[in-house]
């Protein structure tokens, strides 16, 4: 039996949903059995399916939000 592409770990927060019922959606993720990034994506309602995304690493993730504060976005 196949091993799973991806788990999702923790589902931290929605950031927008279309018309499909698609939801751009920040979670933290292991991908091919990896430790676990964070990861912004598309995903359907039942996240089953996922568009491209982003995924960061501790320190990519510390950085970001260093650099969103200093903006003070």
């Amino acid at each position: 039996m196949e091993e799973s592409i991806f788990k999702i770990i923790r589902k931290l927060g929605t950031l927008s949903k279309n018309k499909s019922g698609w939801v751009k959606a920040l979670t933290l993720t292991s991908w091919h059995g990896k430790p676990a990034k964070l990861d912004i994506r598309d995903w359907n309602e039942d996240y089953t399916k996922c568009g491209k995304g982003l995924t960061f690493t501790e320190d990519e993730t510390r950085a970001l939000k260093s650099i969103l504060e200093k903006e003070d976005i």
